[in-house]
Protein backbone atom coordinates (compact mmCIF):
# COMPACT_ATOMS: atom_id res chain seq x y z
CA UNK A 1 0.00 0.00 0.00
CA UNK A 2 1.11 3.42 -0.96
CA UNK A 3 0.12 5.17 2.15
CA UNK A 4 2.62 2.52 4.24
CA UNK A 5 5.34 3.17 2.41
CA UNK A 6 4.62 6.93 2.28
CA UNK A 7 4.74 7.02 6.11
CA UNK A 8 8.06 4.32 6.87
CA UNK A 9 9.99 6.35 4.06
CA UNK A 10 9.07 9.51 5.97
CA UNK A 11 9.79 8.23 9.55
CA UNK A 12 12.69 6.33 8.74
CA UNK A 13 14.44 9.53 6.99
CA UNK A 14 13.32 11.94 9.94
CA UNK A 15 15.34 9.53 12.17
CA UNK A 16 18.09 10.24 9.91
CA UNK A 17 18.40 13.73 9.89
CA UNK A 18 17.86 13.94 13.44
CA UNK A 19 21.13 11.46 14.07
CA UNK A 20 19.34 8.60 15.32
CA UNK A 21 20.49 5.92 12.52
CA UNK A 22 23.14 3.25 14.17
CA UNK A 23 22.70 -0.28 12.99
CA UNK A 24 19.09 0.54 10.90
CA UNK A 25 17.33 -2.39 13.31
CA UNK A 26 14.52 0.43 13.85
CA UNK A 27 14.27 1.20 10.39
CA UNK A 28 14.71 -2.18 9.45
CA UNK A 29 11.61 -2.83 11.96
CA UNK A 30 8.87 -0.54 10.65
CA UNK A 31 6.09 -2.36 9.43
CA UNK A 32 2.95 -1.16 8.18
CA UNK A 33 -0.63 -3.24 8.99
CA UNK A 34 -4.16 -2.09 7.77
CA UNK A 35 -6.54 -1.20 10.60
CA UNK A 36 -8.90 -4.72 11.32
CA UNK A 37 -11.80 -1.69 10.43
CA UNK A 38 -10.17 -1.01 7.01
CA UNK A 39 -10.24 2.65 7.66
CA UNK A 40 -6.54 3.27 8.46
CA UNK A 41 -2.96 1.89 9.42
CA UNK A 42 -0.67 1.63 11.77
CA UNK A 43 3.33 1.52 11.61
CA UNK A 44 4.86 -1.00 14.41
CA UNK A 45 8.45 -0.81 15.23
CA UNK A 46 11.07 -1.58 18.02
CA UNK A 47 9.78 -0.55 21.67
CA UNK A 48 12.93 2.15 21.89
CA UNK A 49 11.27 4.00 19.44
CA UNK A 50 9.19 5.43 21.48
CA UNK A 51 11.83 6.75 23.97
CA UNK A 52 13.77 7.94 20.64
CA UNK A 53 10.56 9.85 19.83
CA UNK A 54 9.71 10.92 23.75
CA UNK A 55 12.97 11.38 24.83
CA UNK A 56 13.43 10.30 28.46
CA UNK A 57 13.25 12.37 32.00
CA UNK A 58 16.20 12.38 34.42
CA UNK A 59 14.04 11.57 37.18
CA UNK A 60 12.70 8.19 35.10
CA UNK A 61 16.49 7.14 33.84
CA UNK A 62 17.45 7.55 37.67
CA UNK A 63 14.31 5.78 39.13
CA UNK A 64 13.65 3.24 37.06
CA UNK A 65 16.54 2.72 34.59
CA UNK A 66 19.71 3.28 36.19
CA UNK A 67 20.08 4.48 40.16
CA UNK A 68 23.86 4.95 40.27
CA UNK A 69 24.82 2.23 42.13
CA UNK A 70 27.50 0.38 40.24
CA UNK A 71 26.87 -2.83 42.75
CA UNK A 72 25.44 -4.99 40.04
CA UNK A 73 27.97 -4.66 37.36
CA UNK A 74 26.13 -3.56 34.71
CA UNK A 75 23.54 -6.24 34.53
CA UNK A 76 20.32 -4.39 34.03
CA UNK A 77 19.06 -4.21 30.19
CA UNK A 78 19.60 -0.62 30.04
CA UNK A 79 23.36 -0.65 31.17
CA UNK A 80 23.59 -3.80 28.47
CA UNK A 81 22.05 -2.21 25.43
CA UNK A 82 24.55 1.11 26.25
CA UNK A 83 27.51 -1.32 26.33
CA UNK A 84 26.56 -2.40 23.11
CA UNK A 85 26.33 0.32 21.82
CA UNK A 86 29.98 1.71 22.96
CA UNK A 87 31.09 -2.08 21.36
CA UNK A 88 29.66 -1.30 17.68
CA UNK A 89 31.51 1.94 17.84
CA UNK A 90 34.68 0.90 19.00
CA UNK A 91 35.24 2.09 22.37
CA UNK A 92 38.30 1.69 23.99
CA UNK A 93 36.38 1.21 27.04
CA UNK A 94 32.95 0.08 26.37
CA UNK A 95 31.59 -0.95 29.96
CA UNK A 96 33.30 2.89 31.46
CA UNK A 97 31.62 4.52 28.86
CA UNK A 98 28.15 3.03 29.17
CA UNK A 99 28.65 4.40 32.84
CA UNK A 100 29.42 7.51 32.19
CA UNK A 101 26.26 7.86 29.53
CA UNK A 102 24.19 6.57 31.76
CA UNK A 103 25.52 9.30 34.19
CA UNK A 104 24.62 11.72 32.37
CA UNK A 105 21.10 10.23 31.30
CA UNK A 106 20.47 10.27 35.04
CA UNK A 107 21.47 13.93 35.27
CA UNK A 108 19.98 15.66 32.17
CA UNK A 109 17.70 12.64 30.74
CA UNK A 110 17.80 11.67 27.33
CA UNK A 111 18.40 12.86 24.77
CA UNK A 112 21.66 14.63 26.41
CA UNK A 113 22.08 18.14 25.58
CA UNK A 114 25.29 17.88 23.69
CA UNK A 115 23.61 14.91 21.59
CA UNK A 116 22.18 17.88 19.32
CA UNK A 117 25.62 17.54 17.43
CA UNK A 118 24.31 14.30 15.33
CA UNK A 119 21.42 16.36 14.67
CA UNK A 120 21.40 18.08 10.89
CA UNK A 121 17.19 19.28 11.94
CA UNK A 122 18.28 20.81 15.14
CA UNK A 123 15.84 18.14 17.24
CA UNK A 124 16.22 14.87 18.56
CA UNK A 125 12.93 14.15 19.63
CA UNK A 126 9.25 14.09 17.77
CA UNK A 127 10.73 12.41 14.91
CA UNK A 128 6.86 11.47 14.24
CA UNK A 129 4.97 14.40 14.69
CA UNK A 130 8.42 15.97 12.34
CA UNK A 131 7.85 13.30 9.74
CA UNK A 132 4.17 13.68 9.93
CA UNK A 133 3.93 17.32 9.33
CA UNK A 134 6.90 17.48 6.76
CA UNK A 135 5.04 14.68 4.21
CA UNK A 136 0.80 16.03 5.26
CA UNK A 137 0.60 16.61 1.71
CA UNK A 138 1.49 13.65 0.10
CA UNK A 139 -0.34 11.85 3.25
CA UNK A 140 -3.51 13.46 2.87
CA UNK A 141 -3.74 13.07 -0.70
CA UNK A 142 -2.99 9.34 0.00
CA UNK A 143 -5.72 8.92 2.61
CA UNK A 144 -8.29 10.63 0.38
CA UNK A 145 -7.61 8.42 -2.62
CA UNK A 146 -8.38 5.78 0.31
CA UNK A 147 -11.55 7.24 0.81
CA UNK A 148 -12.89 8.59 -2.55
CA UNK A 149 -15.45 7.49 -4.49
CA UNK A 150 -18.80 5.73 -4.26
CA UNK A 151 -17.35 2.36 -3.43
CA UNK A 152 -14.65 3.28 -0.66
CA UNK A 153 -13.62 1.52 2.41
CA UNK A 154 -15.04 4.54 4.23
CA UNK A 155 -18.35 4.95 2.11
CA UNK A 156 -18.62 0.66 2.90
CA UNK A 157 -17.81 1.14 6.28
CA UNK A 158 -21.11 3.73 6.40
CA UNK A 159 -23.18 2.41 4.74
CA UNK A 160 -22.76 -1.35 6.96
CA UNK A 161 -23.45 0.87 9.60
CA UNK A 162 -26.88 2.62 8.41
CA UNK A 163 -28.00 -0.63 7.61
CA UNK A 164 -28.02 -1.62 10.95
CA UNK A 165 -30.15 0.37 12.44
CA UNK A 166 -33.84 -0.80 12.39
CA UNK A 167 -36.21 1.54 11.21
CA UNK A 168 -40.02 0.61 13.17
CA UNK A 169 -41.75 4.07 13.46
CA UNK A 170 -42.47 5.87 16.41
CA UNK A 171 -39.70 6.32 19.07
CA UNK A 172 -36.15 5.90 19.45
CA UNK A 173 -33.77 3.57 21.52
CA UNK A 174 -30.86 2.19 22.27
CA UNK A 175 -29.99 -1.94 23.13
CA UNK A 176 -29.30 -5.12 21.31
CA UNK A 177 -26.09 -3.65 20.02
CA UNK A 178 -27.58 -0.69 18.24
CA UNK A 179 -29.87 1.77 17.72
CA UNK A 180 -33.34 1.95 16.50
CA UNK A 181 -35.92 4.48 15.31
CA UNK A 182 -38.91 3.92 15.48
Amino acid sequence: MTLIRTLISALSEELIAQGHRNTGALIKSFEGRVRPDKLGVEIWGEEYAHYLNKGVRASVVRNRMYSGNRGRGGTSDYIKGLIAYFEQKGAADPKAAAFATANMHRKGGMPTNRSIRFSRTGARRGFIKFALSKNKQQIDKELLDLTAGPQSKLDKKINKIFNQIEFHGGGTGVGGGGIWIF
